[in-house]
């Protein structure tokens, strides 16, 4: 995760771009992918550092030619006996392996780095927390440390929190982390007895009046929609439209409700129901 986020501010300072590559609290997937669309501003004569290198390779944003392996391998020039210049093929296996040992390096200590101990403490009084901040603990923790790097995936969207929370206990038990038995465990909680009370029965009016009540409101898309309409010409950004939803669907998971927004907004609602506009602020209307 170090190696992309320097690369990306190589890659921002170099084509000076707006809006720049954001690294923080930002996941590997994100970072991956802004560094790809970056990618196309680098011209032929372009140079990077080894490690930019290393990275714009492993994603395959461009094949180490001939001129870029001697850019790289270039060592301070020195009088020595002519030799015969070795094979392309060759330079390139060599390059390759070179890079290769050097990220496998920079990963070891990235990894070594992380104490793995504290990150078993973090996990068990995340355990300790309701239902939603326990969800939103855990989601952290899988983002922040590499050594969880490999089930970023199964946290995208709506994911089984004792069963994520055993495969990170399974992970630093790999690593040398002794686990209590009991924080193995996947015990859920112990379903409160309820208050016994007094029948009281209802008349049967009272009954139907209810049903008739319960009158269902606008879903997080028709909400989204809404909002839209009721700016006008003056718009509203996405950030204005995911705080109406937070408030308006608290029980809802925010990040699942911010990747709606990024969906609907504006291609889906272009092309499902009216076109719309966006002003350089970045305020969207519909047009």
């Amino acid at each position: 995760m170090k190696q992309l986020i320097k690369a990306a501010e190589e890659l921002n300072e170099l084509f000076g771009l707006d809006p720049e590559i954001v690294t923080e609290n930002v996941t590997k997937e994100k970072l991956e992918m802004d560094i790809k669309a970056a990618a196309e501003f680098i011209a032929e004569d372009d140079e990077f550092s080894s490690g930019t290198t290393t990275v714009l390779k492993r994603l395959g944003v461009f094949e180490v030619d001939k001129e870029v392996s001697k850019k790289i391998l270039k060592e301070p020039e020195e009088e020595e006996p002519e030799e015969e210049e070795p094979e392309e093929e060759e330079l390139e296996e060599e390059l390759e392996e070179e890079l290769e040992e050097e990220l496998e390096e920079e990963l070891e200590e990235e990894l070594e780095e992380e104490d793995y101990q504290a990150i078993y403490k973090e996990i068990k009084k995340a355990s300790r927390l309701d239902l939603n901040e326990r969800t939103k603990a855990l989601k952290k923790i899988v983002k922040t440390y590499l050594v969880f790097e490999g089930i970023v995936g199964s946290i995208a969207g709506k994911f089984d929190v004792a069963e994520i929370r055993q495969t990170m206990l399974n992970i630093l038990k790999l690593k040398g982390v002794k686990i209590m038995e009991k924080d193995e465990m996947n015990l859920k909680p112990k379903p409160e007895k309820p208050v016994k009370t007094a029948k009281v029965e209802k008349p049967a009016k009272e009954k139907k009046e209810k049903k008739a009540g319960g009158v269902k409101g606008p879903g997080v898309i028709a909400t989204i929609v809404e909002t839209i309409e009721a700016a006008g010409k003056k718009g509203v950004t996405k950030q204005e439209i995911w705080d109406i939803l937070c408030k308006k669907f608290p029980d809802r998971d925010t990040e699942s409700m911010r990747n709606t927004i990024n969906v609907q907004v504006p291609n889906r609602i272009k092309k499902e129901r009216w076109p719309v506009g966006v002003t350089e602020d970045g305020y969207y209307y519909k047009a």
